[in-house]
């Protein structure tokens, strides 16, 4: 495992009075050789493309809808390189005991919650599907059989995360993708934070080293910290959105 998974870390601590804590943790890993130079060729392109347009500031706001199309590539690579080792290796580790705990996946492209269902099939762990197609009634049932306990894992996409999902019975949550929406995410988590839990919430990100990965991580916890804290004895604020941030931060 020394080779897969380079490092991990608490990004955000969140301790509210009336909702149990909830701790956000980065776990980097090595994306398998293949994934990694195709990442990287995309990546440089992206990289070249930005330098084409200008360091202008008008510049770099006009072409704002397409570097969150070209990033989008990036994320959506990094997260199904992910499928080819990262992913099995940790859920083959989270459901080797008897009694697993209940984790909840969640995931954005279809292809990434395609391979997390295959990836739990191939390892006959139980587990329910919500869909962003679904009705309520079929929602419903998927719900109410993982909090039943019929189920341990719950796959969920990530911008179905705030339809009235509760699954509070999951205390642990990974996520194999992030969006770029702050609120989305926050939203996607609270589905298993509810006034009804008992136990802390830990969600795991699992990020690609050397990736868009990590500078989306980066950049929401630096904006959870503005937003939730104080630095330096101010008040901080950042009005740059995170687009703009991943721009200067694809050509440095």
């Amino acid at each position: 495992l020394a080779p897969l998974y380079c490092g991990a870390k608490v990004v955000f601590a969140d301790v509210r009075p009336d909702l149990p804590p909830k701790e956000r943790r980065s776990l980097v890993v090595d994306l398998d050789p293949e994934s990694m130079r195709t990442y990287r060729l995309a990546a440089r392109d992206v990289a070249a493309w930005i330098l084409r347009v200008g360091r202008n500031e008008q510049a770099r706001r006009a072409i704002h809808s397409q570097a969150l199309v070209r990033f989008t590539a990036l994320r959506r690579l990094a997260a199904v390189g992910k499928l080819a080792r990262a992913v099995p290796v940790y859920l083959r580790r989270w459901y080797r005991h008897e009694h697993p705990r209940p984790l909840v996946i969640c995931g954005y492209h279809q292809e990434v919650l395609d391979g997390i269902e295959q990836t739990l099939r191939s390892g006959s762990v139980r587990y329910v599907r919500l869909h962003s197609s679904d009705t309520d009634t079929q929602r419903q049932l998927a719900i109410d059989a993982f909090q039943r306990g019929e189920a341990d894992a719950f796959v969920l996409p990530i911008l179905a995360g705030g339809q009235g999902v509760n699954l509070s019975r999951a205390s642990n949550m990974l996520a194999v993708e992030r969006v770029f929406s702050p609120a989305q995410m926050e939203q996607m988590e609270d589905r298993c934070r509810r006034l009804t839990s008992t136990d802390p919430l830990t969600v795991v990100y699992l990020d690609a080293a050397n990736t868009i990965d990590e500078h989306i991580g980066e950049i929401l916890a630096e904006k959870a910290q503005l937003i939730n804290g104080i630095v330096d004895g101010e008040t901080a604020r950042d009005d740059r959105g995170l687009v703009e941030q991943l721009i200067e931060r694809m050509i440095l």
